[in-house]
């Protein structure tokens, strides 16, 4: 089966007035339809940069990419600005992160949700209203003529994220990128969230690209995980792999920091140090400094990703007794 979307050596620059920001650095990625995929590391690491970079949302007046994005047998950085215009909310979307500052406070909701069909399918007003309203009855926005005439501040958190949602497969995109689609939700409407998209999975055959902070959510609904450190993939693994053996040792740490009934006794788990700054290139390892295990050709050479076993790959030059030790269960 062909990927429906595959990025080569991707690399994001983008310029600033503190100097040019490595966002991306030579990154590979591939995407098969109907698959959830997971995007996991720290804060500042790439993973809502890469989203950007593969919709092309970046200032392309202060930004510079290089490598192969092609999604459904299209090259998208050679794309038209135009024709990328087109592709956006009719073959690919995004859940953003924060749904409040995604809608216009002076606009309804459901005129904004709306929008996307008039301006992709060119139906009118009254025909896009219908199509809103159904979908907002199956996405749980209720009651959904209401809905549809109420503003962004009368939602709750949840319903606002529902509303996001919405908007976002309207048009009934071949790929989803959710970024942080959970945040700051408690724990009910999260799972909700979550089930809402497996759903929209199931029934449209979509794929989802998700990032996220939370092991938690990775392990409810994903197939297949990316570990992202420095804007490289030092891990990927189908996800039974990467929680039983988790190879490299940023995924490990990673791992070891979840917030579980152990580290509420003892002393919580920290991953000392911080990470390299984004304005330099590293020709080595970049999570050297901050690793237990680290040797001297760790410092010298990048370490490429080399296959454990079939689809679970990782970037570690230390490779003895190190990639077969604790599972995630352990740690």
């Amino acid at each position: 089966m062909q990927p429906i979307l595959t990025v080569n050596n991707l690399a994001t620059q983008i310029s600033t007035s503190r100097g040019l920001v490595h966002a991306i650095r030579d990154l590979s990625f591939k995407a098969y339809k109907g698959q959830i995929i997971g995007i996991v590391g720290e804060s500042g690491c790439g993973k809502s940069a890469f989203l950007r970079s593969v919709m092309r949302l970046h200032d392309e007046r202060h930004c510079r990419y290089s490598g192969s994005i092609n999604f459904c047998g299209e090259e998208l950085l050679s794309l038209p600005k135009r024709k990328m215009k087109a592709l956006r909310g009719s073959k690919m979307s995004m859940i953003f992160q924060d749904p409040s500052a995604t809608f216009n406070p002076i606009y309804k909701v459901g005129v904004q949700v709306g929008e996307h069909l008039r301006q992709k399918q060119g139906l009118k007003r009254s025909a896009a209203r219908k199509q809103v309203c159904e979908l907002f009855d199956s996405l749980d926005v209720r009651p959904a003529q209401k809905r549809y005439d109420q503003y962004p501040f009368e939602y709750s958190g949840g319903l606002l994220q529902r509303a996001m949602i919405a908007s976002a497969v309207i048009c009934k995109p071949d790929i989803l990128f959710a970024d942080e689609p959970t945040t700051a939700l408690d724990v009910t409407i999260q799972a909700q969230i979550l089930k809402l998209l497996l759903e929209l999975r199931d029934k449209n055959n979509m794929t989802i690209v998700i990032v996220t902070h939370d092991f938690g959510v990775i392990a409810e609904i994903c197939d297949y995980v990316y570990v992202i450190y420095a804007g490289r993939i030092v891990e990927h693994a189908p996800i039974h792999a990467l929680f039983n053996m988790p190879a490299h040792p940023y995924t490990r740490a990673l791992l070891q920091s979840r917030l579980t009934s152990a580290s509420r006794r003892d002393n919580l788990f920290y991953i000392p140090g911080l990470p390299p700054a984004p304005f330099a290139e590293a020709p080595e390892c970049s999570f050297a400094d901050r690793c237990q295990y680290c040797l001297d050709d760790c410092r010298n050479n990048r370490p490429k990703l080399c296959a454990i076993e079939n689809k679970h790959f990782a970037a570690c030059s230390n490779q003895n007794g190190l990639w077969h030790g604790q599972t995630a269960e352990a740690i």
